[in-house]
C-alpha cells in the first residue's frame, strides 16, 4: 500500500529543493561557505501569529532543535490537509535569498502579508549588513516561540542604527545557542550580505 503524502510534505520538498539549489550555486560562486548547508535543512514545525492558532509551517531544522531540543519530535501535520495552500511566493524566494525568502514566503502563504511587508522593509533598511541575516533568525525564533511581534510590526523601523545594534545584542543575550548559530550563519553567508 502506498504511503499517503501530505500537502505539507510537498511544500517542504519545494522549499528544500529551492534552498539547496540556491546554496549550491552560492557556494560555487564563492558567495557562501560550504558549511552553510547545515543551516539550510528545513522541516515542518509551527509558527505562532498574534491572535491565531499555531500554524504548521516550514522552519529551519537547526533552529527548531535549538528551541525545542534534540529529543523534540517533528510536528506531525494532520493527514486531512486539503485546505493547506501550496502557493509559495517565487518572487520572494528570488529576491530574498536563502532563509530570508523562505520566511517571507511562509508568512504570505499563511496569510500574514502585512508582517511580510514589514519584514521586507526592515530587510531593505539593513541591506548589506549582518543585522539583516540576524533579523531573519530572530524573527523566526519569535514566530516559533509565539513571542510578541510588536517590535517587528511597529518598533524596529523607528530605531536608530545604534539602537538596532543594541536590540540585536540584547536579543542574542537571551539564548547562547541561538547566538552561536546566528554568528556562524553570518560567517558562512558572508558574501550574500554585501551590496554589489
Amino acid at each position: 500500500m502506498k504511503e499517503y503524502k501530505t500537502r505539507y510534505e510537498e511544500i517542504l520538498k519545494y522549499y528544500q529543493t529551492w534552498l539547496m539549489e540556491f546554496s549550491k550555486l552560492a557556494v560555487r560562486q564563492g558567495m557562501c561557505h560550504q558549511n552553510i548547508y547545515y543551516s539550510h535543512h528545513l522541516m515542518i514545525g509551527y509558527l505562532n501569529f498574534p491572535n491565531k492558532e499555531p500554524a504548521h509551517a516550514v522552519v529551519p531544522q537547526c533552529l527548531h532543535k535549538i528551541i525545542f531540543g534534540p529529543q523534540m519530535e517533528k510536528s506531525q501535520p494532520p493527514l486531512d490537509d486539503q485546505n493547506v495552500s501550496l502557493s509559495t511566493q517565487e518572487h520572494l524566494l528570488v529576491h530574498h535569498p536563502m532563509l530570508e525568502g523562505v520566511l517571507l514566503s511562509e508568512c504570505v502563504r499563511l496569510k500574514q502579508r502585512s508582517l511580510a511587508n514589514k519584514l521586507i522593509s526592515l530587510f531593505q533598511q539593513f541591506s548589506g549588513t549582518e543585522i539583516r541575516l540576524k533579523f531573519v533568525w530572530l524573527c523566526w525564533y519569535d514566530l516559533m516561540l509565539g513571542n510578541d511581534l510588536a517590535d517587528w510590526i511597529e518598533n524596529l523601523k523607528f530605531k536608530s542604527d545604534a539602537e538596532i545594534t543594541q536590540w540585536v545584542c540584547d536579543r542574542q543575550a537571551e539564548n547562547v545557542a541561538l547566538t552561536n548559530a546566528m554568528d556562524e550563519y553570518v560567517i558562512f553567508a558572508y558574501r550574500t550580505m554585501v551590496v554589489p
